[in-house]
């Protein structure tokens, strides 16, 4: 049981590094100057947020014990928020 936790602490760092340093606040300083952001950059750590989240979703397929506290995204009066809505932003 502890590696399925461990594992799941790793994975959600992951995630978090890659919305909050790169694809956010990449995004967020682009807008905020009225530049365009590095596409390439931004599309290489779109990629690696998608894998980290089926990654994420992994553990929990075979381990019965492992738990899922996060959403992608949810809804607040009716308005979809959460890192999906944050992070599909940046997709295009």
């Amino acid at each position: 049981m502890p590696l399925v936790y461990s594992s799941k602490n790793r994975i959600l760092t992951k995630i978090l590094k890659r919305v909050k340093l790169t694809i956010i606040s990449r995004g967020y300083e682009a807008e905020k100057k009225g530049v365009s952001f590095d596409r390439i950059k931004m599309n290489k750590a779109l990629a690696a947020y998608d894998i980290a989240w089926v990654e994420w979703q992994d553990p929990a397929k075979d381990n019965s014990d492992c738990p899922s506290l996060y959403k992608v995204t949810s809804k607040f009066f009716n308005v979809e928020v959460g890192m999906k809505s944050s992070v599909d932003k940046y997709r295009n």
